[in-house]
Order: C-alpha cells, then structure tokens, then sequence
C-alpha cells in the first residue's frame, strides 16, 4: 500500500468512514489497514485518502458501500452521511421522541417507550449483539474512553437481567401452550418446534441456564460478547409483541439521550444550561452532562430524555428542519 509521499501529483480525495464492529471492521483493516484515528490511507487502488475513525459504527455499512463510495471535498473534509455512528443516534432519538401518530385528525407525540416496543422484541438482542462487539473492538484498540461512556450503559449487569427476564416470559410463554398427546405423552408445540413437557427444562432451560452461567464468569468484553451469542443461539425467539426488557429499554433511552447531547454539544455547538440556570462553556457543558450520566446510569436513564427535550428548547432546535436536513 503506497504512503502519501510516494503518490506525487495524484489525485487525492478525503473520505470519512465510522465504523466500529462486526465484518465491516474488519473490511476496513483489511482494505485500508486501519490504525487508530485521523490516520491517512490510500485505498488499494491508491484512488483516495481514507481518514479511518474507528470509534463509531453503523451496522448499515457493507464492504461494498466503501469501494462505491464517491470520494469528494466537502467544508472541512467530511462527507454528509446519514449512516455516521454520531448522526444516526442523534437522528434516531429525535425520530424517537418526535415520531407522530394521527388522531382525531390531528398530531401529537406518543410515547418513547411505545416507539421503541414498535421495534419489536428482538430488536434488542440484535441491538446488544452489536453494542457488545463495538466494546471489545474499543477495549481491543485501547479506545477507553469510549467504552467507559458506551459501558456504562449496556453492561453485564444489564446483560444478566435480560437473560432472567428471558428465561421467565419464556416459561410462561410455554405453560399457556396448547397441550397435545404424541402417543399418550403430553408435548407443546413452539416456533415450529415440538417439545416433550418433560423434556423442556433439560432441553431448553438448562442449556439456557448454562450460558447464563459463562456471562455471569465472563472476565472481559470478548468472552461477555461471545457468552451472549451463545445464549443467542439457544433462544427460542419470542413474539413481535412480547414486552422488551425493562433494564435493556432504560439503558437505551440513557445512551441513546447521552449521545445525542454530547453530539449536540461536541458538534452543533450547544450548551447546557443547568439546574442554577446558569448557560455553561462547552468543557462544563460535557462535564455536567457526564456527571448526569453517572447519576443516571443504573436504572434511571430515563431522566435524561427530559434533559435532553430541555437542551433542544434551551438551544433553540428545530428538530424538523434537522432531519429534513439529514435525509438530503
């Protein structure tokens, strides 16, 4: 791969990719050979300079978005992507909270909760899958801050209450079951699959119940991520409309809220204004925002959608033009 000295009068382009987990970064290593952050590359046809930021993610990015993205100059170098990690949460939360629905001929909010239960139940192992590998690749690439921030939400403690709530509606699920006779035994029948009664806690529950076990012992972030994929594995997938984890739907308003003002602050020059009614710099501004988060972090995150619907009308913004402005 040629560095930039050896590339003379080429022409050169900058492109922006956040990626953080799963093929795509590794794609990326393999493609651009990534190190670390606003570090330099030539693609491998030494078309164009890739600014490689590992500590963001998309789980829309494929190999093959990046080989056809048309490389370009905008303001300061970046290029406008609704996919970016930062834009995509921020997006997200605002979709979240602002989403409408008709009635009686006019709109009005509903609310987060019922938006993020329309995502339906699996969403979130899918959600903490990936949540969980971006933690390793960030502990792995000594990324610490970062994962102090995103850890602080979706954690091991959080992880082992959605198994046990898992386990629970799961046994529930299966005592309301239609009871059927093969033969004089009595079995349910379940996703297309049929169980013996006596046989669902050694078939079902115990192996559950055993990769339960290697979360509670997972001694750093990849045997925690590899524990819930396993666990994964053995799941019997649960109705659309089965009720989300209550820890898990805390800890994604928390981060969710979180990121998004911290991206306000960082990047769209807001501020805080705090419980003094004071109008904060923006060092105090993150610093009161991460002193919340701690505050918040076990069980209580809901508390910072509100700071956040305060930090939008504090700041003035339009959340409509806003994601007019990203869908461009």
């Amino acid at each position: 791969m040629p560095h930039l000295s050896s590339m003379g009068n080429q022409k050169l382009y900058r492109i922006v990719i956040d990626v953080q987990y799963g093929d795509m970064l590794d794609e990326c290593d393999k493609l651009y050979d990534g190190k670390g952050y606003g570090t330099v590359f030539t693609d491998a046809n030494g078309e164009a300079v890739i600014d490689y930021l590992k500590q963001w993610d998309s789980d829309e990015w494929t190999d093959d978005d990046i080989r056809s993205e048309e490389p370009r100059w905008v303001n300061n170098g970046t290029i406008p992507n609704r996919q970016l990690f930062r834009r995509w949460v921020m997006a997200q939360m605002f979709r979240i909270i602002y989403i409408t629905t008709n009635t009686h001929g006019a709109y009005k909010p509903i609310g987060v909760s019922e938006v993020i239960h329309s995502m339906g139940y699996e969403y979130q192992w899918k959600m903490l899958n990936n949540e969980l590998y971006a933690q390793h690749k960030m502990m792995q690439n000594g990324d610490v801050d970062n994962f102090r921030d995103r850890n602080r939400w979706f954690n091991k403690r959080v992880v082992l209450d959605m198994t046990k709530d898992y386990i629970e509606k799961l046994k529930k699920r299966f005592e309301k079951l239609k009871l059927r006779k093969c033969k004089g035994i009595p079995y349910k029948r379940i996703n297309g699959q049929n169980i013996f009664v006596d046989d669902f806690d050694r078939k079902i529950i115990k192996p559950l119940l055993f990769a339960v076990h290697k979360i509670q012992h997972a001694g750093n972030t990849y045997e925690l991520w590899h524990s819930v994929q396993e666990f994964n594995k053995r799941r019997i997938k649960m109705h659309w409309d089965t009720p989300q984890n209550a820890a898990w739907l805390d800890a994604y308003k928390g981060s969710g809220a979180f990121f998004t003002m911290q991206n306000m602050i960082r990047f769209h020059n807001c501020v805080v204004i705090d419980d003094n009614g004071k109008t904060l710099g923006k060092n105090a501004s993150l610093a009161f925002l991460n002193k919340k988060a701690k505050l918040y972090e076990n069980r209580e995150g809901w508390r910072l959608i509100g700071m956040l619907k305060k930090m939008l009308d504090d700041n003035n913004i339009d959340v409509v033009a806003k994601m007019k402005e990203w869908r461009k």
